[in-house]
């Protein structure tokens, strides 16, 4: 974006300018990038959040801006995709910002951060995870997950925990392996392409 009157360009073609230098994964669109972070359209500033997240190598990032989405509530997607960013950049203050938001009222807040979290082996995250590992696939009611979010939820988290090494946690995730049909046939398939 110019740093003229960035507004004269429609948000969606704001949107595709963001997703295009997303793709690219260079550094040099780190400058259109941040100010993307500051766009009046939520799908151009979530867009921005995830390039970032997105990037092998962020340098001069304007993290302030990306932390002060942890602490709106009017977008919870925002907010959650901003706590991956920083986890997907290794940001110094992430377990720092991700520690209170086990305790928010939006379920799916309390699941990113318990995700995030596994990465530092945080005893404060395992009441959130043992409720991720209890999710039903099945759920039907208006606003909860559905069943290809919650495997995708309960995949992401025994992955973080692998990768982890929380041996802390063998016994839940010995537990999930043991009585979660989804996850054994996930195992299954995944054995069967390596």
């Amino acid at each position: 974006f110019p740093s003229h009157d960035t507004e004269s360009v429609d948000a969606r073609t704001r949107n595709f300018v963001v997703l295009v230098l997303g793709s690219l994964n260079n550094p040099l669109s780190m400058p259109v990038l941040n100010k993307a972070l500051e766009d009046q359209d939520p799908q151009v500033k979530f867009n921005s959040v995830v390039a970032i997240g997105n990037m092998s190598n962020a340098p001069e990032v304007q993290w302030d801006k990306i932390e002060a989405m942890l602490n709106q509530n009017e977008d919870p997607g925002l907010k959650q995709i901003a706590l991956f960013a920083l986890a997907s950049q290794k940001h110094p203050k992430t377990e720092e910002l991700a520690l209170p938001l086990l305790n928010s009222n939006e379920k799916t807040i309390r699941y990113a951060a318990a995700t995030v979290l596994t990465r530092y082996k945080k005893e404060e995250a395992r009441p959130v995870i043992e409720e991720i590992s209890s999710l039903k696939y099945d759920n039907v009611t208006p606003g909860e997950l559905n069943g290809a979010q919650v495997e995708g939820l309960k995949l992401s988290l025994l992955e973080n925990i692998e990768k982890s090494n929380w041996n802390e946690m063998a016994g839940l995730v010995e537990k999930i392996e043991t009585n979660d049909t989804n996850y054994r046939d996930w195992e299954t398939d995944r054995k069967s392409v390596v």
